[in-house]
């Protein structure tokens, strides 16, 4: 009987398989049993807790709300609230990154756990790659847990295990958790679209991100602290120390410490740290006089599970379809913010059914030279003709120029470069969304994502005068069609376009060869 030989697919996995074996590789214990635990509730018994409560009691079954529109003021607000923390601080990011403001929010963490205070650390581990040791030396103090969400593999041999597994599990490692929250002792949560990281919080001495967060006190803590739960207990999750060669001991969390000590010390006293100083945030905070947007909130999230469900098991994970009780139909206006916009069919068919019933749609993402995903930018490219056509304007932001500076000075950007990362959407001035839901095919599909939809006429109005400040002439071009259906792109006076604006040829020739693979759903 003859035998056909392994094919040259199957020659590779064995081979894989092979080296694996040789680099020790250590796959993470997915399902094992942790250590279950929950949300801090007791909020009353704090003394923030106790502060709040006549708020809350002028404010029944509404949050309170301050919106983060720097990103001096979103690091502000993240630092005070770990600082003030009692009982429990919750972190839950797609990436941590150890820099500047990274490692000043780990310093305060640490110090939070010397108090007592539970701190508990989940972060996505391929968008947090180059962390997981720094978190592995905390877990060494007794009140500091960190979990990785659907981790990549380890072995001495570094990155091969990673891209190894990455082919071996292809399509759940593509599912990456997207969620941006902190909550501190069940009292008050900060969420949006910031990650924690220099370029989120207009420290990076090059682009910085114009984003938003909202702060939040009030009912919507505790939905805020179940969703974190599902995710931290989920079978998802692997805790950082005692697997793949990530072990905690006194001598790392005493070297640890030390770095952290160091580097607070070092830049006490930087240009950045008096920048903060100087905040309007820290002001209203010394002054204890922070106002308020009252509202009712509801927090929006994917369930955990949405990487693994298949089939008629989708629709209930996802968050898309827990906006839709909430939002019904836009029959006056939709104002929407995406850096990453790939609308696909479906949504050019709602966007412009949306017009058709009478409704304003208008929407902003980032121009190609502001991308810092040219992929995405490629996918997105051949919607603008339909959307336009079908009566829906659209905005793209520059990237750079001495209008950043004016709105950095402002207090609208932070950088005199600066890429669109805020997720948010105004629809008929009553209901505005703030998270990490992009409207592309990755946020909606694949990755799970977390937000605030917030019912209030005053945040909207707020919001709708945003929009019009960011898609204005100075900050953004307005993209349009000629008589003869032609793309168009205009800014100040003078400033028209054919092409991407400012774009260089190889830029739009390598955003025709993107366009050419078939890889939108995965952007």
């Amino acid at each position: 009987m003859l035998h056909r030989p392994p094919s040259r697919t199957t020659s590779l996995l064995l081979a894989l398989a092979a080296l694996f074996l040789l680099a020790g590789c250590a796959t993470p214990p997915y399902g094992e049993p942790k250590r279950p635990s929950s949300a801090f509730v007791a909020w009353q018994e704090t003394s923030q807790g106790r502060q709040i409560q006549e708020l809350l009691d002028r404010h029944p079954g509404k949050s309170g709300l301050y919106v983060l529109r720097s990103g001096l003021d979103a690091f502000v607000a993240r630092m005070h609230l770990i600082e003030q923390a009692e009982r429990a601080v919750d972190l839950q990011y797609y990436i941590l990154h150890d820099d500047v403001t990274g490692r000043f929010i780990l310093s305060s963490l640490l110090a939070a756990a010397d108090r007592g205070v539970r701190v508990r650390i989940l972060v996505d581990d391929l968008g947090s790659l180059g962390i997981d040791r720094v978190l592995a030396a905390a877990e060494g103090h007794e009140n500091i847990e960190a979990r990785l969400f659907n981790p990549l593999a380890r072995s001495p041999l570094g990155g091969l295990a990673k891209v190894g597994d990455l082919l071996a599990r292809a399509a759940q490692l593509n599912r990456r958790m997207h969620n941006k929250m902190l909550t501190v002792d069940g009292v008050a949560a900060v969420v949006g679209g910031r990650n924690l990281g220099d370029e989120y919080f207009d420290a990076s001495p090059g682009a910085n991100f114009a984003d938003l967060d909202l702060f939040a006190i009030g009912p919507v803590l505790e939905s805020l602290g179940n969703s974190f739960d599902r995710y931290w207990n989920s079978p998802f999750v692997v805790d950082v120390a005692g697997w793949g060669g990530l072990e905690s001991d006194p001598a790392s969390l005493a070297a640890l410490r030390d770095e952290l000590a160091a580097h607070v010390q070092e830049h006490a006293q930087s240009a950045y740290a008096n920048r903060v100083r100087q905040t309007r945030l820290v002001q209203e905070l010394e002054a204890g006089e922070v106002p308020l947007l009252w509202a009712p909130v509801h927090m929006v999230a994917d369930l955990p599970r949405k990487i693994v469900a298949r089939g008629d098991e989708i629709p209930e994970t996802l968050l898309i379809r827990r906006l839709a009780p909430f939002l019904g139909e836009a029959s006056e206006e939709l104002l929407l913010v995406s850096p990453y916009f790939v609308p696909r069919d479906s949504g050019v068919d709602y966007f412009t059914a949306a017009v058709e019933r009478g409704a304003r749609v208008q929407i902003l993402t980032n121009s190609l030279v502001a991308n810092d995903v040219p992929a995405v930018h490629s996918a997105y490219a051949p919607y603008r003709r339909p959307l336009l056509e079908g009566g829906v304007s659209l905005f793209e932001m520059r990237h750079t120029g001495e209008v950043f500076s004016q709105a950095e000075r402002a207090g609208l950007f932070g950088s005199s470069q600066a890429a669109l990362h805020a997720k948010t959407f105004v629809i008929d001035r009553r209901y505005v969304f703030v998270g990490s839901l992009n409207l592309d095919p990755r946020s909606v599909d694949l990755n799970t994502e977390l937000g605030l939809l917030v019912d209030s006429e005053e945040l909207a109005e707020r919001q709708a005068r945003s929009f019009e400040r960011a898609t204005a002439p100075e900050i953004s071009w307005t993209v349009s069609l000629d008589d003869e259906g032609r793309l168009r792109w205009a800014g100040l006076p003078g400033e028209e376009w054919s092409r991407d604006p400012e774009s260089s040829w190889w830029a739009r020739f390598k955003l025709g060869l993107l366009g050419l693979l078939p890889i939108e759903g995965q952007l």
